[in-house]
C-alpha cells in the first residue's frame, strides 16, 4: 500500500474504502452509469464540475475497451466548488454564456445527460439541468447522479489531475479579453471606469461558466534547492490514474453485462 501525502488516503482506494462496509458499491454504481450511458446513448454528457474527471476517464475507459463510440463530453461550472466560491450569480448572463460557449460545439437539439458524480441535496443538478434547459430549450434534457455517497477521490488531486482556476485567474483572463475588445491595456479590473465595468462583468460572468483548470505538474525540482530529485506527488499521480484505469477494467469484468449490450447493437 502506499500512502498519499498528508492525505491520510492509501493506494488502491477502491481496496481500501474505510467510509463503506461494502467497497464494491463502488464498482457496481459505476457500472450502473456505463450500463445508461450505453443505453440511452446521449449526444452530451455534461459533467457539473472538473471534480468529476475520474468518472469521465473510467467511462472513457470502458466505451473503448466495449468499441463503443464515446459521447460528446463537456464540463460546465455548477458543482458544489462554483457554489462555495459565493460569487455573484447572474442567472441570464450564465444561460447566454452557455449557450455561447458551448452550443458551437454539440448537438443543441439533442439528448444532454446532466451528470453529478455525487447528489447530497440535488440543488446543483436541478440548477444545471434549468440553465442547460434554457440555454438549449429544444435538447431533451436528463439528469443522473452517479454515486450515493461522496467517491473517496474527491479533494484529492492526485485523482483529478488538474487545479482549479482561482478568482484571480478568471479576473486575469476577462481583464485580457476585455482589454482586446475595448483597445485598452488596463493592468487590473479596478482601474476599469464604471461605464465599462458591466462589459467586463459579461466577459467574467461568462469566464466562470467554465471550470478552467490547469495541469496538475509537481515540480520536478522537489527539494527546492536546486536539486532534482524524487518527488511522490509524481509517483501517487500515475498510481491515481493507473488505478482508475484498473478500477474501470474490474467494473467490466465483474459487473457490466456485455450480453445485454451486445443485444442493444445487435
Amino acid at each position: 500500500m502506499v500512502e498519499l501525502m498528508n492525505t491520510g488516503h492509501r493506494f488502491p482506494l477502491y481496496r481500501d474504502l474505510r467510509w463503506y462496509e461494502v467497497p464494491d458499491d463502488l464498482l457496481r454504481q459505476t457500472a450502473k452509469f456505463v450500463e445508461y450511458v450505453i443505453e440511452l446513448n446521449p449526444d452530451v454528457i455534461f459533467f457539473l464540475d472538473k471534480g468529476a474527471q475520474p468518472i469521465a476517464y473510467m467511462l472513457s475507459v470502458a466505451l473503448h475497451r466495449l468499441s463503443l463510440k464515446r459521447p460528446e463530453i463537456r464540463f460546465v461550472n455548477i458543482g458544489r466548488e462554483a457554489n462555495e466560491r459565493k460569487r455573484k450569480f447572474r442567472v441570464t448572463s450564465y444561460i447566454n454564456s452557455i449557450r455561447k460557449i458551448y452550443g458551437k460545439h454539440i448537438k443543441t437539439d439533442g439528448t444532454l445527460l446532466v451528470v453529478d458524480e455525487y447528489k447530497e441535496t440535488g440543488f446543483s443538478l436541478n440548477l444545471a439541468c434549468y440553465l442547460i434547459g434554457q440555454a438549449f430549450p429544444e435538447a431533451r434534457i436528463i439528469p443522473y447522479a452517479v454515486y450515493t455517497f461522496l467517491p473517496p477521490w474527491y479533494g484529492v488531486l492526485w485523482y483529478l489531475g488538474v487545479r482549479d482556476w482561482t478568482e484571480d485567474d478568471y479576473k486575469a483572463y476577462a481583464l485580457e479579453v476585455f482589454n482586446k475588445s475595448v483597445g485598452e491595456e488596463y493592468k487590473t479590473p479596478d482601474e476599469i471606469p464604471e461605464d465599462l465595468k458591466p462589459i467586463f462583468d459579461e466577459i467574467y460572468d461568462e469566464a466562470l461558466s467554465i471550470p478552467y483548470t490547469r495541469p496538475f505538474k509537481p515540480h520536478t525540482n522537489y527539494y527546492g534547492n536546486g536539486t532534482l530529485g524524487y518527488n511522490p506527488a509524481v509517483h501517487n499521480i500515475n498510481n491515481a490514474r493507473r488505478e482508475l484505469r484498473l478500477m474501470a477494467e474490474t467494473m467490466l469484468n465483474k459487473y457490466i453485462n456485455k450480453m445485454r449490450i451486445f443485444q442493444l447493437f445487435s
